[in-house]
């Protein structure tokens, strides 16, 4: 079960992500929110909240929190995709060079 601190810091840090982006964002009600946030700890752990966080506010060009916590999952499966793609393509192009080379 996640500590009220736990959940109070993944809001913080998807509000200070809009602040960096300057983002204009209705009010984040925290302490309804915070039970969103706990269930997201619990599901997906502290640090690959975080993660995701970071992620969603990359690839989307207008984040909301209530679109990231009711789609993580999507959020989480394209950000376990692209990761697995770079690492792919990484092998692949290692591949391609001893390939030229011999």
């Amino acid at each position: 079960m996640a500590t009220a601190k736990e959940r109070n810091e993944v809001i913080t840090v998807f509000r200070k992500y809009l602040s960096e982006n300057k983002i204009d964002h209705p009010v984040i009600n925290s302490y309804t929110e915070q039970w969103t946030a706990a269930a997201l700890i619990d599901s997906y752990g502290k640090s690959r909240v975080y993660e995701l966080i970071k992620y969603y506010f990359e690839v989307s060009p207008n984040p909301n929190w209530e679109w990231f916590s009711y789609n993580i999952k999507s959020i989480d499966n394209a950000k376990t995709n692209r990761d697995e793609d770079i690492r792919i393509r990484a092998k692949m192009k290692i591949l391609a060079k001893e390939w030229l080379e011999n």
